[in-house]
């Protein structure tokens, strides 16, 4: 399975410093041809016009990938050689048929990042970083059994671009896969490349696809817990193993795995990537602040 990291990277640039490159009048800004530009300028415009030189080194806006930036145009250029790569996957995807970029959508997850570097607030520039619209900006349009070079070109929901890579006696060179169904409940999945479909896990004592346990279900015989609800709890007095409902922040925790956000030290924390969290920015309000 391959998927580019688009995305990926935007809510790795908080911390790590990703972009895109200049725009030019000939590309539409929200177009796989110049959305990287866009965000390039947004980003770039937001930590060099609106934060400070310490508020960039604590939030560690000091390189691009190996590169250090000092301004807003070594920002530009570096990400124009960082990001620029990312995005073209997006753009000759479209060009070969094998996937319609969503301009709408690219549009609307710009919103709150142009939005917070005109005004220089914080507060709307990081919800950028949440935004559901910036998830894979495209729809797929290969169908099961098509060419692939990744599962965002597929268009049935849930299909996967599978690679055969061969084995180990006949070794197949090539990053172009066929789109796939995941596999469902019941069906085989030990030593299979195509994943479990959503809800479901791979049981290798039974070798199939089994349904997650749920809050309240025994895990005392390996059954695996939802992870997006819940947990396998021991019970110290009759050592019987349940899926528990996962933490809300402030609950006391042993593990972070016990946690909504993931997040434990002695009780369960705020995850500041959490959106249902009230987070107060006092930061990056004007350059010579």
């Amino acid at each position: 399975m391959m998927r580019p990291a688009l995305f990926a990277c935007l809510g790795l640039a908080a911390t790590a410093g990703l972009t895109g490159c200049n725009l030019t009048d000939a590309l539409d800004p929200y177009g796989p041809g110049g959305f990287d530009a866009t965000f390039a300028n947004a980003y770039c415009s937001f930590y060099f016009d609106c934060c400070n030189a310490a508020e960039r080194s604590r939030l560690n806006i000091t390189t691009i990938g190996a590169n250090a930036i000092s301004n807003k145009e070594e920002c530009l250029e570096e990400a124009a050689k960082f990001f620029r790569p990312t995005t073209q996957l997006y753009e000759e995807s479209e060009a070969a048929g094998r996937s319609q970029w969503d301009r709408a959508r690219a549009q609307a997850c710009m919103a709150n990042y142009e939005t917070g570097a005109a005004e220089c607030n914080a507060e709307t520039f990081y919800k950028g970083f949440e935004d559901d619209d910036c998830g894979e900006p495209v729809t797929g349009l290969v169908e099961d059994g098509g060419d692939c070079y990744g599962d965002y070109e597929c268009a049935t929901d849930g299909a996967v671009c599978v690679i055969d890579e061969g084995d180990a006696d006949d070794v197949i060179v090539t990053y172009k896969g066929e789109c796939t169904d995941p596999l469902e409940e019941g069906d085989d999945c030990v030593g299979e490349d195509v994943p479990c479909a959503p809800g479901l896990y791979c049981d290798f004592a039974a070798d199939e696809c089994t349904e997650y346990a749920g809050v309240g279900d025994s895990c005392d015989n390996g059954e695996i817990c939802d992870p997006q609800t819940s947990y396998c709890e021991l019970d110290l007095d009759t050592f019987d193993q349940t899926c528990a409902g996962l933490k809300d922040i402030g609950e006391t925790c042993d593990f972070s795995f016990e946690c909504k956000s993931s997040i434990c030290d002695t009780t369960c924390q705020a995850n500041l990537e959490d959106p249902d969290v009230d987070i107060e920015y006092d930061l990056c309000v004007g350059n010579a602040g």
